[in-house]
This record gives C-alpha cells, sequence and structure tokens, in this order.
C-alpha cells in the first residue's frame, strides 16, 4: 500500500520545496539549516543554508484565513531531480523523502516530520 505523498518531484527538471517554518521558529534566525533527501533508504542529495532562501509565503491556516508565514525554499536544479530514481515498473514513479533540520542563533535545534513525494520519470532524459 502506498504511502500519501505531500508532493511531487519531476526528474530532469527545476523545482521548489517550500518549508513553511513553526511558529516557534518565526521570529528566529535561523544560522544552520540542510534539507535531506532520502529515496531506497539512501541519501540522494543534501542542500545548506546556502542553497536556501528564507522568506515570507502566502498560507492558508487551518480556520481557513490567510497569513504570511516565513518559510524555507530550497531549490532543486535538473542535475539534482536527475539524481532521483523512478524505476517502478508497476506506476512508474517511486517515492522519496526529505527533512528538513535548522540550527538558530540561540542553539535551538528543530527538524520537520518527513516530507513524502512522489518521483516521476520523464520522456526524455537528461538535461535540456
Amino acid at each position: 500500500m502506498r504511502r500519501k505523498c505531500d508532493g511531487t518531484i519531476y526528474r530532469g527538471t527545476t523545482t521548489i520545496n517550500v518549508f513553511v517554518l513553526a511558529d516557534a521558529l518565526q521570529d528566529a534566525e535561523i544560522t544552520t539549516c540542510y534539507a535531506t533527501y532520502y529515496q531506497r533508504g539512501v541519501k540522494v542529495l543534501e542542500k545548506s543554508l546556502a542553497d536556501m532562501t528564507i522568506e515570507p509565503v502566502a498560507v492558508t491556516m487551518t480556520d481557513g484565513t490567510a497569513a504570511n508565514k516565513r518559510a524555507v525554499l530550497v531549490t532543486l536544479t535538473q542535475e539534482d531531480t536527475l539524481l532521483f530514481n523512478s524505476r517502478n515498473q508497476a506506476t512508474g514513479l517511486d517515492d522519496a523523502r526529505v527533512q528538513l533540520r535548522v540550527k538558530t542563533a540561540n542553539g535551538e535545534a528543530a527538524a520537520t516530520r518527513y516530507v513524502y513525494l512522489h518521483v516521476h520519470e520523464i520522456l526524455k532524459d537528461g538535461e535540456i
């Protein structure tokens, strides 16, 4: 049985993964940050704070209202997304997971839950 996925990666494309910071981190100075991508139990890719931006994004709150929240945006290049496999013959896709870890200026460390992503194959392989 497949787990519910939170998003999608198409191999050979550029994409941005958005992680809205928890309320406790909204005003914190982030000094260290890693986004670690795993697939089939192996680390495929890791991005650091130098590869990310932190900026406000519009979100819909659980009560349906709109708000601006700080988020970490992780940009993946074509080269990055080609590192993932999509070799499930039955479905043409294969799940990956990503976790964000942050450390603040006052030494607090936090991690997100795993975010599961479908990885889709492309017909024309490679970078364009």
